[in-house]
């Protein structure tokens, strides 16, 4: 039964990552390289530190809102640097109730950014030959005669 939640879970549950206050990643939800990149330099798991170009000011300034008003956030059509190409993406903040601690936590998931797509081969099989074209005759009626150029010297 745990492997069954396991796999619906990885096939339909969108990319992200569990934070702190602090913004401090505690734990990884599915395959998030597509949002999230190790940034260069002394190991940190700091969410906004990974986030990848183009995604910094929209994932703060939601994750600032989420916390301020307590409710989910999402923005959409952010333009993100993935696979040498900028692609839409949206960000969905969720705060999370609070432990009895008092330590507030968020869940941030990502949708979009799917893998480029190639463009669509032709079918050939629904090509159509094209008839080949007419070479173009001058029009020659019985009654004209052929013209010559001749050079005067």
């Amino acid at each position: 039964m745990r492997e069954a939640d396991r796999l619906i879970l990885a096939r339909f549950a969108p990319p992200g990552v569990l934070i702190n206050e602090a913004m401090e990643i505690l734990q990884f939800r599915g395959n998030i390289e597509n949002y999230l990149t190790p940034a260069p330099g002394e190991a940190s798991l700091n969410l906004l530190r990974m986030a990848r170009e183009g995604l910094l000011f929209e994932v703060r300034s939601a994750i600032q809102k989420a916390l301020k008003t307590g409710s989910s956030v999402i923005r959409n059509d952010i333009s993100v640097w993935v696979q040498n190409a900028f692609r839409a993406i949206g960000v969905e903040v969720i705060p999370l109730r609070p432990n009895g601690n008092g330590e507030r936590f968020l869940l941030v998931l990502f949708h979009g950014a799917p893998t480029p797509e190639l463009p669509a081969k032709p079918n050939k099989s629904n090509d159509k030959k094209a008839a080949p074209k007419e070479i173009e005759k001058p029009a020659i009626s019985r009654n004209s005669k052929p013209r010559m150029s001749t050079c005067n010297p």
